[in-house]
C-alpha cells in the first residue's frame, strides 16, 4: 500500500471501477485538479475486462496517491466497501467513474468539516448531460438535529439518499456497509450514515457533475434486480417508523414512488417475470395500503395511481406513459 508524501492522509476518494474506459480519466483527473495534497485516490477495479484494468494500473505507475484493487466483478456495493477497507483518510467520499468533480471544493469543505467537528458534509450537483442538465443545491446550514437532517434526505433534491455527493468521516462506517448485490444500495447506508451522525453540513457548493447514463442498469428494462427500488423503501419506512415516527408520512411516500416507477417497469415488461412480480408489487401494496390512503403527504394523484396499478396493470402503463411524455 502506498501513501502520499504528507505523514496523515485527510481524504480517501474510492473510485468503484467497471469497464469505463472512456470516462475513468475525466474522472480521476477531476480529482487531482482538486489541488488538495493530502488525499489518496482509490481506484477498484470490479473485474473490469474492456482495459479499464490497465488505465487503473497506468494511473497509480504515474502518481503515488493512487492506489489499485483488482477484485473479480462484485457489483457497485462490493467495490467500495472494499474501498473502506483500505482507506486511510480521516474522511472519506465517493465518486463513480463516469461522473466528475467541477469546482475545487476539497480544501474548504474539510476544513469546514474540521472546524465544526462535523461528521459529515453534504454539497450540490450538477444533474444531466452536457447538452441538458440543472443544478441542485442546498443553502448553507449546519444540523445537529439528527431528525432535522434525515428529513433533508426526503425532502431536498440537493441532498437525497445518494452516497456520491457528500463527505464522511472514515469512522462512521466502522459497522456500516453497502449492501452488496442489490440495486438502490445507497438509500439504507446513507439513512444509518445520518442516523448516526452527531453534526452534519449542508453547503451551496456545486461540487459533482452527475452524468444521467440513459443505459445505466437502473434505467433499463425491468429485471428482477429492479425490484430492490421498492425493497430498499420497505425496509426504510420499516426503520423509520421505530426510529423516527414524526417522518413516517415521508417514508410513505417516497415507498409509493417507488411502488409507482417500479410498477411501470414491470408493467412493460415482456418477460416470464412480468406476471410473478405484479403479483409480488400487488402483494406488497396491499400490506401497506391503508397506510397510504391515510397518509396525508401522499397524493390523491398518486394514490388513484396505485389503485389502477393493482387494478389494471395495462391501463396504467398507459398512463403513466401519457404522464412522463413517452
Amino acid at each position: 500500500m502506498k501513501t502520499n508524501s504528507e505523514n496523515r492522509i485527510v481524504l480517501s476518494v474510492i473510485v468503484p471501477v467497471y469497464n469505463v474506459k472512456d470516462t475513468l480519466y475525466r474522472a480521476v483527473e477531476s480529482i487531482i485538479s482538486q489541488s488538495f495534497e493530502k488525499l489518496e485516490i482509490i481506484l477498484v477495479d470490479d473485474g473490469s475486462t474492456d482495459g479499464s484494468q490497465y488505465i487503473c494500473d497506468e494511473l497509480a505507475e504515474k502518481y503515488n496517491f493512487v492506489n489499485v484493487i483488482h477484485k473479480a466483478n462484485g457489483g457497485l456495493s462490493s467495490a467500495r466497501n472494499a474501498g473502506i477497507v483500505i482507506a486511510q483518510g480521516v474522511y472519506i467520499t465517493f465518486i463513480d467513474s463516469d461522473d466528475y468533480y467541477i469546482d475545487k471544493f476539497f480544501e474548504e469543505a474539510l476544513t469546514k468539516m474540521y472546524d465544526n467537528s462535523a461528521d459529515i458534509y453534504v454539497f450540490g450537483l450538477r444533474k444531466g448531460s452536457i447538452e441538458k442538465n440543472k443544478e441542485l443545491v442546498f443553502i448553507n446550514e449546519i444540523c445537529a438535529i439528527k431528525e432535522e437532517a434525515i428529513e433533508k434526505l426526503f425532502l431536498e433534491k440537493a441532498v437525497d439518499f445518494y452516497a456520491w455527493n457528500k463527505i464522511y468521516k472514515r469512522t462512521l462506517f466502522s459497522d456500516i456497509k453497502y449492501p452488496e448485490g442489490h440495486l438502490y444500495e445507497d438509500v439504507i447506508p446513507t439513512y444509518l450514515l445520518f442516523k448516526k451522525a452527531e453534526k452534519i453540513i449542508f453547503s451551496n457548493k456545486i461540487g459533482i457533475f452527475y452524468y444521467s447514463n440513459p443505459n445505466s442498469i437502473v434505467n433499463q428494462e425491468f429485471s428482477i434486480s429492479q425490484y430492490d427500488n421498492v425493497l430498499q423503501r420497505i425496509k426504510l419506512l420499516e426503520y423509520i417508523k421505530t426510529d423516527y415516527p414524526t417522518l413516517k408520512p415521508l417514508s410513505t411516500d417516497k415507498l409509493v414512488d417507488g411502488f409507482l416507477s417500479t410498477g411501470f417497469k414491470i408493467s412493460g415488461a415482456s418477460n416470464q417475470n412480468r406476471s410473478k412480480f405484479l403479483k409480488k408489487i400487488r402483494a406488497d401494496i396491499s400490506k401497506y395500503f391503508f397506510g397510504i390512503l391515510g397518509c396525508s403527504k401522499v397524493s390523491i394523484t398518486k394514490k388513484v395511481g396505485l389503485i389502477i396499478l393493482f387494478a389494471n396493470s395495462k391501463l396504467y402503463k398507459k398512463i403513466y406513459s401519457i404522464a412522463l411524455g413517452k
